[in-house]
C-alpha cells in the first residue's frame, strides 16, 4: 500500500543543508532520541517526530502488542483517541480506527437506543420486568440523574454543560446499567464514561477548543464510547462475577486519569 494511502501519516523531519559534523551530530540526536524513547517519560513530542511515527506504524500495521509497548511513556495527544480505540476494541482495519467508528457497533447501539427508549419512557414495563434486561429501578435512574450533573472533567468543563452531551452520558450510564442489571450502577461510573467521552471527542477540537458536532457525528462518538466503556468495565469483573476486585478497578482507574490528564500536557 502506498505511504498516502495509509491513515496514518508519519511526521518528516524538514531536511535542510547541512556540513559533515552538522550531519553527524544530527545522526547521534536521533539515535539518542530512539533508544531514550524507551527509558525516559516524554512530555513532549515536539522536535522528535521517533514516538510519534513508531506509533503510527503500530496503527497502520495493527500491531497491538507493539503498540502497547511504545504507549509506556505516554501517547501523542494528536493520537490518543485512536491509541485507546485500538487498544480497546481491537479492530481489523486501520481505518476503522482512523475513523474512531464501526458500522457494526453502530448498528447494535442503535438497537439499545431503541430499547432503552421503550424502557426508561415506560415506567410500568421497568416495574413489571417485562424482559429480564429491564429491571432497572427508579432509584438507580436517579442516582444516575444525580451523577450526571456532578460531572465535570479537569479541563472539559464546559463541554458536559453542553445539553447534548449530558445526554449522551445518561444514555450510556442508563443502557449499561439496563444491560448489566446482575452488576448494577455505582457511583464514580460517570467519571469513568466522562473520561472516555472527552478522549474521543478531541479528534473534534477546533482549534484546540471543544465543539458538538452534528448530531450524526455524536452517535458515532456515543456508540464508540459505550463499547470502549465495555472492554474497559469487561476486565474489572473477574470470570464473569457480579463484583469486580476492588484493587484492579483502582489500577485500571489511575491508568486512565493518568492518560487522560496527560491529555493537556503533552505538545
Amino acid at each position: 500500500m502506498n505511504s498516502q494511502e495509509l491513515p496514518f501519516q508519519k511526521r518528516t523531519e524538514p531536511k535542510t543543508e547541512s556540513t559533515f559534523f552538522e550531519y553527524l551530530s544530527s545522526f547521534t540526536t536521533t539515535v539518542m532520541n530512539q533508544l531514550s524513547s524507551s527509558f525516559i517519560p516524554h512530555f513532549t513530542y515536539n522536535g522528535n517526530p521517533y514516538v510519534y511515527n513508531a506509533i503510527c506504524d503500530c496503527l497502520n500495521d495493527l500491531n497491538y502488542s507493539r503498540l502497547e509497548y511504545q504507549c509506556n511513556n505516554g501517547i501523542p495527544a494528536e493520537l490518543r483517541a485512536y491509541v485507546w480505540y485500538a487498544l480497546l476494541l481491537r479492530p481489523s482495519n486501520p481505518w476503522e480506527i482512523k475513523h474512531l467508528y464501526s458500522e457494526e457497533n453502530g448498528k447494535e447501539y442503535k438497537s439499545l437506543q431503541s430499547m432503552l427508549n421503550t424502557l426508561v419512557g415506560n415506567e410500568k414495563s421497568l416495574q413489571e420486568g417485562v424482559f429480564q434486561m429491564s429491571k432497572i429501578d427508579q432509584k438507580t435512574l436517579r442516582v444516575i440523574e444525580c451523577d450526571i450533573v456532578r460531572t465535570f472533567p479537569e479541563g472539559a468543563e464546559y463541554l458536559f454543560k453542553e445539553p447534548k452531551i449530558t445526554a449522551m452520558l445518561r444514555r450510556i450510564l442508563q443502557i449499561y446499567s439496563i444491560i448489566h442489571v446482575d452488576r448494577g450502577y455505582f457511583q464514580g461510573l460517570n467519571d469513568i464514561v466522562g473520561i472516555i467521552i472527552t478522549a474521543f471527542m478531541e479528534p473534534k477540537q477546533i482549534n484546540g477548543v471543544f465543539v458538538v458536532p452534528k448530531d450524526d457525528i455524536l452517535f458515532q462518538v456515543e456508540t464508540t464510547v459505550y463499547f470502549a466503556l465495555e472492554k474497559i468495565m469487561d476486565k474489572l469483573y473477574i470470570n464473569h462475577s457480579n463484583s469486580f476486585h476492588v484493587d484492579l478497578l483502582w489500577t485500571e482507574f489511575v491508568d486512565i486519569g493518568d492518560r487522560y490528564y496527560s491529555l493537556f500536557s503533552v505538545d
